[in-house]
């Protein structure tokens, strides 16, 4: 379809749409001549920037007061309920038995002191139980520092959602079995919280990030001197959510229960970094973990749009064009009078929704002397399952001319795509369990599901199509094709 409204460029004019490039290479089908070295074109590749977009509005925060260079602290909160206190030795000296609890906390600071802590930044330990205070470093933690059953994990998301804005802090590191307890029991009580700080403009502009990491912790058990008394160094699993006076259930064995380190902070390079690094650390030493980008959606990312270039006939058939040029200087032109087709496809997951080409309006500050002819409407695009179809009229474009010969003009194509649905949680669900259950976390899927940011919709941005005055000829980058590897398939990480 074609949009009746026009757009005007900037002081430069550079680089910007979905556009310019399909048309342009679309006329990679129109040459201008058979000059020595021009080449017959069927098929070309354009580069194209997928950006997110959202439809609603982001949610209101006060103006950011700091600087990320005046940031001076990195929270690292630790939950201090009675059931984490399980995930320690039930003998020994502090800081003398191998813990997971304690190495996962112990890492998540050094990477993020490593990553973040430039000038005056420094940690402070937070501990979460029915309130948030100060507590032990990784390696003095002992179990009398873990008490009651409350963990009000809304309270440290509150203060470190403060501390972004403030610009007091830069990073966040939340260790918890996610079992918070506020009107719900579980990862759920805090989603909405989350989600909320999520749609702010701080995160959809791809400024701070948020991360999962999970892990497979040793589990000891906790102890009580009537529901579950100490055997042989072993205590209880602690259902959190079972009825009172069968939350306690007798361990044979060390166990493994999840454990999580949640982290925000500034920069995606620099949050990929921190979990990451904490990742390897963890296999290392042959601990079970795995890790999510939950903000990873928020960044733009560079794809390359397949284009083939056809004729239609009278009877509306597509056919291969029989004299299709590409100039070695990188331009197109029309050779013939009939209309030219590009057929493009995006190869990444991506539902295209609609189409619409855009020509260059007269400039405001136009002079007096100064005559702006008007631009034919020799381009249409529209969108067919999954392609995308853009049509240049040629007979409509060859009988185009600028008065001027020095001025050009730009044409934009506006193309909006959507993610396909994918099943995302899979990865998380032999870590998650409808009802809570020992070895797994109660509604951990839906949490990440929940949580995992999801634009409404993507705008495909390629270079602008430059048409000098004298009509005819289209000047636009192209980019080499994507060559399909033989062999076995490369593994990819989904957070690069």
């Amino acid at each position: 379809m074609i949009r009746s409204g026009g757009w005007r460029p900037g002081p430069v004019t550079t680089v910007s749409s979905v556009t310019a490039v399909l048309l342009a290479l679309l006329l990679a089908s129109l040459p201008t001549s058979c000059a020595s070295g021009s080449l017959q074109v069927s098929e070309f590749c354009v580069p194209a920037v997928v950006e997110p977009r959202w439809q609603g509005t982001a949610v209101a925060q006060e103006e950011l007061l700091g600087r990320p260079e005046e940031a001076s602290r990195i929270g690292v909160y630790i939950d201090v309920s009675t059931p984490v206190g399980g995930f320690l030795p039930l003998s020994g000296r502090a800081g003398q038995e191998t813990s997971t609890l304690r190495t996962l906390a112990q890492l998540a600071s050094e990477h993020v002191l490593r990553r973040y802590g430039g000038g005056s930044a420094s940690i402070e330990w937070r501990g979460v139980g029915h309130r948030l205070a100060p507590t032990q470093a990784p390696r003095e933690l002992t179990r009398g520092d873990f008490k009651g059953e409350s963990t009000r994990l809304e309270l440290a998301l509150a203060e470190a959602f403060a501390d972004f804005r403030s610009g007091r802090a830069e990073v966040v590191a939340v260790v918890t079995d996610l079992m918070a307890t506020d009107k719900l029991v579980g990862p759920l009580a805090i989603a909405p919280q989350i989600a909320d700080w999520l749609a702010t403009e701080d995160v959809r502009s791809g400024e701070f990030h948020l991360a999962l990491l999970a892990v497979q912790a040793d589990y000891w058990g906790v102890t009580h001197e009537s529901g579950c008394p100490e055997r042989a160094g072993l205590g209880c699993w602690y259902c959190e959510r079972c009825e009172a006076g069968r939350r306690y259930h007798r361990l044979a064995g060390i166990e493994k229960l999840p454990l999580y380190a949640v982290l925000a902070g500034r920069g995606r390079e620099a949050v990929v970094d921190v979990v990451r690094s904490i990742h390897a650390d963890l296999v290392g030493l042959g601990i079970e973990a795995q890790w999510e980008l939950l903000t990873a959606a928020s960044r733009a990312v560079q794809e390359t749009l397949s284009c083939e270039v056809f004729e239609r006939g009278d009877s509306g058939e597509r056919s291969q064009p029989q004299w299709v040029l590409r100039e070695d200087e990188g331009g197109f032109a029309c050779l013939t009078r009939a209309p030219a087709e590009f057929v493009c496809r995006l190869e990444n997951g991506m539902q295209l929704i609609s189409a619409a080409v855009e020509a260059e309006e007269a400039p405001t500050d136009l002079a007096p002397e100064q005559i702006w002819e008007p631009f034919p409407e020799a381009f249409s695009a529209a969108v067919s399952g999954d392609e995308l179809e853009v049509t240049v009229d040629c007979g409509v474009l060859s009988g185009w001319r600028a008065s001027d010969p020095n001025s050009a003009r730009q044409v934009r194509l506006d193309v909006t795509a959507r993610a396909l649905p994918e099943e995302h949680t899979s990865v998380w669900d032999s870590w998650s369990s409808t009802l809570e259950e020992m070895g797994r976390t109660v509604q951990l899927a839906p949490f990440v599901d929940r949580l995992r940011l999801r634009p409404d919709d993507y705008r495909i941005v390629l270079p602008l199509l430059t048409v000098p005055a004298g009509g005819r000829r289209f000047d636009v980058d192209l980019v080499d094709c994507p060559v399909e590897e033989q062999g076995a398939d490369a593994a990819e990480s989904p957070e690069d």
